[in-house]
C-alpha cells in the first residue's frame, strides 16, 4: 500500500501510523468481536466511525481467520437496495480469479442470479439483480444468509449507517433482518450511525426487534491531550513547528471533531509553511469556509426563514443547553417555544444540528463558524 504523502487523512484508512488513540474504543469493539457480541457503535457524523471498524478489520485480517466484510447503507433507500449492498460486500472478499468469483457468486445466488460487472481499473467484481416482485428480493435475501452459515471462517459484517433501514418503504424490515441474524452463530455484527435517537430507539426499546441485541459503544471526541501528540508528532516529522499553544488553537476552532481536525491539519500541511502560527491558521481556516460558501448560502434557500434564523442564533451560540427557555428566545428573537420546538425537530431531521446531554449545537463546524462569522445580530 502506498504510503500517503500527507499524514493527516480525511478518507479512507491507510494504517495504525495514521489513526489517532481510539486505544479503548478499539479494545472494547475487538472485546466483543472475540466473544462473538454483536455491537452498535454510536457517534456524531464524521466523528471516526468508520475509521475505527476499517482499524479494527485491519488487525483482524492479520488473524487470517476472519472473513471481514463492510458494507454502507446510507445510499440504499429500500430492501432491494440493502440486498444489493450485502451481496457485494460478500463478494468483494473472495479471492482468486474470475473463474473463482463466477463460481462463488453462483454458489450465493440459486434463484436469481445476478448481473456480474468488473471494474476495469481493480478488477473487483460488483454484482446487480433484476427482481421482479418483493418476494424474489426476500428469497436472495435468506440466499445470503444461507450461504454465511455455511462459511469456513468467522464472518464479521460491519453495517454502516444502519438507521437507514428505518426509512425503507418495506415492510417490516426490522423483523426480517432481526429473525436472519438472531440465527448466524458464525457471524459477528456491528451496527453502526450517526443518529442517536433512532440507533437507541432500534437497540434499546423493548418492543422493538433488536431490542438488547448488542453492546452499546459511544464513541466520543478524542481527548485533546492524544490529538495534540498526533498533530505535534505528524508536523515535526515533516520538520514543521507548530507549538502545542497553535495546536490547541486548531482544536478549539474544530471542536476536537474528528473529520475538522484532520482535514484543517491537512490543509496546513499541504502548505508545507515551516512554521505554524496562529496567522496561517486563521488564513487557512477562513480560505476553507470561503469555499465553501456558496453550498452555505443555499441552505437559506432549503430552510424557513425561521429555520435557518434558529441555525444561526444556536451557531451564535456554540451551543445552546435550554433552546426553549425565555433567556435564548428573547435574545435571538425567535417568537414561541412551540415555534422553537418545531424548528429544532426539522433541523434534527436534516441533520443541520445535533444534540448531546441536552445541548444543542450546529453539526458541520465549518457551518457553523460561517454562520457566527457572515451574520451580525
Amino acid at each position: 500500500m502506498k504510503t500517503p504523502s500527507n499524514p493527516f487523512l480525511v478518507t479512507g484508512y491507510h494504517s495504525p501510523e495514521y489513526f489517532c488513540n481510539r486505544k479503548e474504543e478499539n479494545s472494547k469493539l475487538m472485546e466483543a468481536i472475540q466473544n462473538q457480541r454483536n455491537t452498535t457503535l454510536v457517534s456524531l457524523r464524521r466523528m471516526g466511525k468508520t475509521g475505527l471498524i476499517k482499524h479494527v478489520f485491519y488487525k483482524l485480517e492479520k488473524k487470517k481467520e476472519f472473513s471481514l466484510h463492510y458494507l454502507d447503507l446510507l445510499p440504499t433507500s429500500n430492501l432491494y437496495g440493502f440486498v444489493q449492498e450485502l451481496g457485494n460486500a460478500i463478494i468483494r472478499t473472495i479471492e482468486g480469479n474470475t473463474k473463482n468469483w463466477i463460481k462463488k457468486i453462483g454458489q450465493v445466488f440459486k434463484t436469481i442470479r445476478p448481473v456480474v460487472k468488473f471494474d476495469a481499473v481493480s478488477g473487483q467484481p460488483s454484482i446487480g439483480f433484476d427482481f421482479r416482485n418483493q418476494e424474489e428480493i426476500m428469497y436472495t435475501l435468506e440466499e445470503i444468509f444461507n450461504f454465511l452459515k455455511g462459511f469456513d471462517k468467522r464472518i464479521i459484517i460491519a453495517m454502516d449507517e444502519f438507521q437507514q433501514i428505518r426509512k425503507y418503504p418495506d415492510q417490516n424490515v426490522e423483523s426480517l433482518l432481526r429473525k436472519h441474524i438472531q440465527g448466524m452463530s458464525n457471524v459477528t455484527f456491528i451496527f453502526s450511525g450517526s443518529l442517536k435517537n433512532i440507533l437507541l430507539s432500534m437497540f434499546s426499546e423493548y418492543s422493538k426487534p433488536f431490542y438488547q441485541s448488542t453492546d452499546i459503544l459511544y464513541l466520543e471526541k478524542i481527548s485533546e491531550h492524544d490529538y495534540s501528540d498526533f498533530i505535534q508528532e505528524k508536523f515535526e516529522k515533516a520538520k514543521t513547528q507548530i507549538s502545542p499553544v497553535e495546536i490547541m488553537y486548531l482544536l478549539t476552532l474544530t471542536r476536537c471533531h474528528t473529520f475538522y481536525v484532520q482535514y484543517l491539519s491537512n490543509r496546513l500541511y499541504s502548505r508545507n509553511p515551516g512554521i505554524i502560527d496562529k496567522d496561517l491558521i486563521n488564513e487557512v481556516w477562513y480560505e476553507i469556509l470561503h469555499e465553501r460558501e456558496n453550498i452555505f448560502y443555499s441552505y437559506r434557500n432549503l430552510l424557513t426563514e425561521f429555520q435557518f434564523k434558529l441555525l444561526k442564533s444556536i451557531a451564535k451560540e456554540k451551543q445552546v443547553n435550554q433552546p426553549y427557555e425565555k433567556e435564548f428566545i428573547r435574545k435571538h428573537n425567535l417568537g414561541t417555544p412551540s415555534t422553537v420546538n418545531a424548528a429544532i425537530k426539522a433541523l434534527s431531521e436534516k441533520e443541520l444540528i445535533a444534540e448531546e446531554s441536552g445541548s444543542y449545537f450546529v453539526q458541520d463546524v465549518f457551518l457553523s463558524s460561517w454562520l457566527d462569522n457572515n451574520f451580525p445580530d
